[in-house]
């Protein structure tokens, strides 16, 4: 009787143990792009969309992958969605991790070729804006996700002067690990 029911109280704490992994700790898998142009006058730049919370704060066109959807097709809906534009994919450039948030995002390149007039979060009150990139680390440096995307881009696109701010104590929680390859990025 008493084997029995050590049994049957194992196999409950394993399978809560599976239901609490799943409800609780399964990371959310999102996509976003670095969607650039070269207008030709003042050279590369870096499309922002605003917050759909505080429309005063900027950040990359990101959103979780719909069920049946690649992370590219979800790149590309994401950028179509919140920033009215549609664009050449290009690689994928890392990923980022955040452990608090418990997002998964795939970061990849992306080449605007048009831009709409009006689009359904832009009706509702999203904007779009387009940085050079001496702009770009000040314009998202409140959001720890977007700071790790632009040393990402940065680590992709050596070519390019992008600054990062000196003070590398401000950015020693979004510094690549040590162990990790140097296309991902993990907050601890």
């Amino acid at each position: 009787m008493v084997k029995q029911q050590f049994k049957q109280r194992h196999a409950f704490l394993r399978i809560s143990r599976i239901i609490y992994r799943l409800l609780c700790c399964s990371f959310r898998y999102r996509a976003a792009c670095v969607a650039v142009k070269d207008d030709g006058t003042t050279g590369h730049l870096v499309l922002l969309v605003s917050s759909s919370k505080h429309r005063n704060r900027w950040s990359f066109p990101a959103g979780g992958l719909e069920a049946g959807e690649t992370k590219e097709e979800a790149a590309r809906r994401e950028l179509t969605e919140e920033a009215g534009c549609t664009g050449v994919l290009g690689d994928m450039i890392g990923t980022v991790i955040d452990r608090r948030k418990k997002t998964f995002t795939y970061v990849f390149a992306l080449t605007v070729t048009e831009e709409l007039q009006q689009w359904h979060e832009g009706d509702l009150g999203r904007k779009r804006r387009w940085v050079r990139l001496s702009e770009l680390f000040q314009a998202v440096g409140h959001k720890p996700t977007a700071r790790k995307i632009v040393q990402l881009y940065r680590a992709a696109r050596p070519d390019l002067d992008i600054p990062i701010p000196d003070d590398v104590s401000s950015l020693a929680e979004f510094a690549p690990l040590p162990s990790e390859d140097s296309a991902t990025v993990a907050s601890q």
